[in-house]
């Protein structure tokens, strides 16, 4: 409605006249209150939802996560479950920044350097193909729809504000300091799954640099082209793919494993 006010005032500035029965005053006082209703609506988001919080320029490497639904047994947020595994991280490397996204209100400045709310992300409709799989903070109940939010996980990812990232699972939680794993000269860092070669590794746990940001990105994208022709499955169901791709894509290898 903004849109339809500003087009009749633009048209009004070069043709002098309206084409509808209406005023330039009413047209302007309606543009002033849709502009009152949007900043209503903005705030009352704020309400529930962390402000973004953008990490500084110094700070070159951090850890993420991403936490949005439930666990299995739908008891148990996720988002509480990250905490915990923060917890344990600054009790080994306090020094290291964390940065979580979210679509739940967190109350926890103390523990996360940056708070990036998931605001429209989670309410998303995925068209799969003859089913559209609706993106909902609880779907974890459906293994379908928890599918898709392991895509959206990597996504999260490649928005990492930091120059090196250790990305984390939610069930993660950590016993030694894990400092001198920045320090790595890899570009890409993961441990060897079981099932190789066709899981090359665990998806829960990988380090990525500037460079490695670019597999992770290949990595997203084509869980989600896959999922809009209709073939959904875990994030770890993609890698050897994606590994692929980044081959034919930068001609080059990485040298990742752990």
């Amino acid at each position: 409605r903004m849109s339809d006010k500003i087009s009749r005032l633009s048209s009004f500035c070069e043709q002098g006249k309206f084409k509808v029965d209406e005023s330039v005053e009413d047209t302007c006082i309606d543009l002033i209150n849709y502009s009152f209703l949007l900043l209503a609506y903005l705030r009352s988001r704020s309400v529930d939802m962390p402000q973004v919080s953008v990490a500084s320029e110094s700070s070159s490497k951090g850890v993420v996560y991403f936490a949005t639904g439930f666990k299995d047994n739908g008891m148990m947020p996720i988002l509480d479950e990250v905490i915990q595994s923060a917890e344990s991280l600054r009790r080994h490397s306090p020094d290291i920044p964390i940065t979580v996204f979210t679509d739940e209100p967190v109350d926890r400045e103390d523990l996360f350097d940056n708070i990036l709310p998931l605001l429209e992300s989670t309410d998303t409709r995925l068209d799969v193909g003859p089913d559209i799989v609706e993106m909902s903070s609880r779907c974890q109940l459906y293994r379908e729809q928890w599918m898709v939010f392991t895509g959206w996980k990597l996504f999260a990812a490649t928005l990492s504000p930091y120059e090196k990232t250790l990305f984390l699972d939610s069930d993660t939680f950590i016993l030694n300091p894990i400092d001198s794993l920045f320090e790595t000269s890899h570009e890409f860092l993961a441990a060897a799954d079981s099932d190789m070669p066709r899981v090359p590794f665990n998806a829960g746990v990988f380090y990525f640099n500037e460079t490695g940001r670019d597999f992770v990105r290949v990595w997203a994208e084509n869980w989600f082209a896959s999922a809009s022709k209709g073939t959904l499955a875990i994030d770890q169901e993609f890698e050897a793919e994606a590994f692929e791709l980044y081959n034919l894509k930068y001609r080059k290898k990485l040298d990742w494993e752990l």
